[in-house]
């Protein structure tokens, strides 16, 4: 499974997302906690939320906190 991450819209990397590869939704949330510390805006199934990207015109970065 792959999971979209974005990132808050008052931080630097707003109009950012990375994505998070697991076995389940449960594998990849704790990837994003073990990385981000919680600090993301938003997670989402890839394949139901693939749109935002280009509809947003988001740039694809590594899984990292924002700050």
């Amino acid at each position: 499974m792959k999971v979209l991450v974005t990132y808050g819209s008052g931080t630097p990397l707003k109009n950012c997302y990375s994505i998070v590869e697991g076995e389940t939704y449960a594998d990849c949330r704790k990837e994003i906690f073990q990385i981000t510390e919680g600090k993301y805006s938003m997670d989402y199934p890839y394949e139901d939320y693939i749109y935002m990207i280009e509809e947003y015109n988001l740039k694809q970065v590594p899984l990292q906190p924002h700050r």
